[in-house]
């Protein structure tokens, strides 16, 4: 499975991103980060249908 999507983000902020193709990847990715609570906790977050979806996206998040 190719990585479509690429960003990276302190808090809500996003510091990096770099996309392979058009999407609506951004405006996920800023959804997905409004809901992310501010305890330092590792988490991943998907959105959509399964992970061999196209839009599918994956967020890890760690301190």
């Amino acid at each position: 499975m190719a990585i479509l999507f690429a960003v990276v983000a302190r808090g809500t902020t996003i510091l990096a991103k770099h996309a392979w193709c058009g999407g609506n990847f951004l405006e996920v990715t800023e959804q997905i980060l409004a809901k992310i609570p501010s305890e330092n906790n590792k988490l991943t977050y998907s959105h959509g249908k399964s992970l061999n979806s196209p839009q599918s996206l994956l967020i890890e998040w760690r301190d």
